[in-house]
């Protein structure tokens, strides 16, 4: 099993460089008016959403415990 540190760390970094990829996406598809890009630029921002939630995630695991969302 991966520890949550490393799957933190990692997942953020994946998650910095797709938000550089969809700035500058957003920005090429917003001056050009290309439709691919505007796909390339929804796509990237979906996956930004994943990493991000996945990123705290594990990072409450780091911080609050294996079982951070359990009811207790």
């Amino acid at each position: 099993m991966l520890l949550p540190d490393f799957l933190h760390r990692w997942i953020g970094i994946t998650t910095s460089v797709l938000v550089i990829i969809e700035a500058s996406s957003a920005e090429y598809a917003h001056r050009r008016g290309s439709a691919k890009l505007k796909t390339v630029y929804r796509i990237t921002l979906a996956l930004c959403v994943i990493t991000v939630s996945l990123a705290g995630y594990f990072g409450g695991q780091l911080v609050y415990g294996l079982n951070h969302y359990s009811w207790k």
